[in-house]
């Protein structure tokens, strides 16, 4: 009789580990540690510098400096008062196309991996090259207009590359949706 006893004991344990209950939490104890891993491989790759700067600001201050030189070089063509106008709703276009873009900059990890100040301007080229803007009369192309150096160069195309691969994943969720 004890013999039978202990073995549907062990059968019900047995039958215990079988419960869902049991298994969720096993499965949310390997998601845990994977999460775990997970953000240790983000703090290395961050050097453990938990503050993350954000390009806003310093999109603002290039664009500040960018409508002083589209105002002082003459963008356009025209009377000195419609030169300011025009400057102004250009400058605005441009700034609003380079927001939208440095909003688009959270979707990849390129505010981890490239400088603030290189993804604002970059969002600005990309901006104008978007627009089909022209350079200033006297410039050889928009690199030199917003000052680029070798650095900012290498970011530029580093930024370039991931947008337009964020923009390929988006299309292609959207085709799937549709």
């Amino acid at each position: 009789m004890r013999s039978e006893s202990t073995g549907q004991g062990a059968a019900r344990r047995r039958e215990a580990f079988r419960c869902p209950i049991l298994t969720l939490i096993a499965s949310l104890c390997i998601a845990s540690h994977r999460t775990l891993l997970l953000e240790r491989i983000l703090l290395h790759t961050l050097s453990f510098d938990l503050n993350v700067v954000h390009p806003y600001k310093a999109l603002v201050e290039e664009m500040k400096k960018f409508n002083n030189k589209a105002t002082n070089n003459g963008l356009f063509r025209v009377n000195p008062q419609q030169q300011t106008d025009k400057t102004k709703v250009f400058t605005q276009e441009v700034f609003q196309l380079a927001t939208g873009l440095v909003n688009d900059t959270y979707l990849t990890t390129i505010c981890l991996c490239v400088e603030h100040d290189v993804v604002a301007k970059s969002c600005i080229l990309l901006a104008l090259e978007i627009l089909g803007a022209e350079p200033f009369a006297g410039c050889k192309n928009w690199f030199e207009v917003l000052n680029f150096g070798n650095r900012e160069k290498e970011g530029f195309q580093r930024v370039a590359d991931k947008l337009e691969k964020a923009n390929e994943r988006l299309k292609g969720v959207v085709e799937n949706e549709g």
